[in-house]
């Protein structure tokens, strides 16, 4: 079973990846 401050901290990572992968299309263009 995963803890909820687990899920969050996953959830928050995959944002962020989510963000980067915007930003370096952004960029790239």
């Amino acid at each position: 079973r995963v803890s909820r401050e687990e899920r969050e901290a996953l959830e928050a990572r995959q944002q962020a990846m989510m963000e980067g992968q915007q930003e370096g299309r952004h960029v790239s263009h």
